[in-house]
Order: C-alpha cells, then structure tokens, then sequence
C-alpha cells in the first residue's frame, strides 16, 4: 500500500515539473517577444524570494526592496541571455545575489 502511494505522489510531482518546465519556458519565450504579462507573472512569481535573498545580504529593508526592482529591471533588459541552463528562478537569484 504505502509503495502504491508513493508511487502516485511521485508520478504527480513529476507532472508538476513537466507542467512547470513548459509553463516557465513559455513564459520566457513570451517575455523574450515583449510580453508584459508574462513578466508579471514571472515577478509575482519571484518578488518575494527576491526580497528575501536581498534582504539577508542588506539587512535593510527599504534598501532590499530598492535592489529588487533594479533585478527585476535587470530580468526585463536581459532576458534575451537567459539560455535556460537553469530554472528561471535560479537566474533571477543570481541577478539578485550580484546586485546585492
């Protein structure tokens, strides 16, 4: 019984990451083509994290929300270098750890 279910679980969570995969690569080759809602998606998406991210290395408040909106400017200008090596998410990180 219990392999029965992890058996579903995991076929579930695989789904989940197929279904993610192509949604976030369409996002990107939308936003890549200037698609706005495409990058609100992708900012709703991420602001947090990045607040977050920003945060621990600042410890300011204002300071970390100020960084967020120069990464997210930063996804927008440079989304076109995003070759999809890693998840989205994982580059918008990157950007944000640099600009921090």
């Amino acid at each position: 019984m219990l392999r029965k279910f992890s058996n579903i679980i995991s076929s579930k969570f695989i789904r989940n990451e197929y279904f993610w995969s192509m949604q976030e690569t369409e996002l990107v080759n939308r936003l890549k083509n200037g698609d706005e809602e495409a990058y609100r998606i992708i900012f709703n998406d991420n602001q947090k994290k990045v607040i977050n991210a920003c945060y621990r290395l600042v410890n300011d408040i204002d300071t970390a929300e100020d960084l967020t909106q120069e990464v997210f400017i930063k996804v927008y200008s440079s989304i076109s270098q995003f070759r999809g090596d890693s998840q989205l998410s994982t580059w918008i990180y990157r950007i944000a750890i640099t600009k921090s």
